[in-house]
């Protein structure tokens, strides 16, 4: 009957039956993050809908691929665009000579947090000449990445970067 038809699509897609089969009757394409052994894997389902002529679903053809490399590196790539732009902001800072040293620290601090992974969760340090410059809702993080900043030879100060728990 038909609720059971509906029961058992909805089981086949999730219960996402709406993603799967779309806007066009019996055919689709949907992806889920399946659990297995101890591991997460991204998988696609492709498929086309087979109906009788009284548009009565009679048999489903398609295939599942793993997409989970895919997937990682659509997150590494994203993460390096991150990372890249950042690099820029910081270039783009360093090269303005009109700007006050302070100024661009404190710029500089603000925008290291984007940079990371977990940005939502992330803070920065400039600190030069015993001056501290920090990013908005910086809390000492744990853990650290500090860098220093060596100028004529001699350490002047350092920036650090990392994670704090969500307030």
């Amino acid at each position: 009957d038909a609720d059971a038809q509906g029961t058992t699509w909805s089981v086949l897609f999730n219960g996402d039956t709406e993603t799967m089969l779309g806007d066009q009757p019996g055919a689709g394409r949907a992806s889920y993050e399946v659990p297995a052994g101890g591991a997460v894997f991204e998988i696609e389902g492709r498929g086309c809908l087979i109906l009788d002529g009284e548009s009565r679903p009679v048999r489903f053809v398609g295939g599942m691929s793993d997409i989970s490399e895919r997937k990682r590196a659509q997150l590494d790539l994203r993460e390096r665009i991150k990372e890249q732009r950042c690099l820029y902001r910081v270039l783009e800072l360093t090269s303005d000579q009109s700007r006050p040293v302070e100024e661009v620290c404190l710029d500089i601090a603000g925008c290291l947090p984007a940079s990371l992974v977990h940005e939502d969760m992330a803070v920065a340090s400039v600190v030069l000449d015993g001056v501290e410059h920090r990013s908005p809702g910086w809390r000492p993080p744990t853990p650290i990445l500090r860098v220093p900043i060596v100028r004529d030879g001699r350490e002047a100060g350092f920036v650090e970067v990392g994670y704090v728990c969500p307030a």
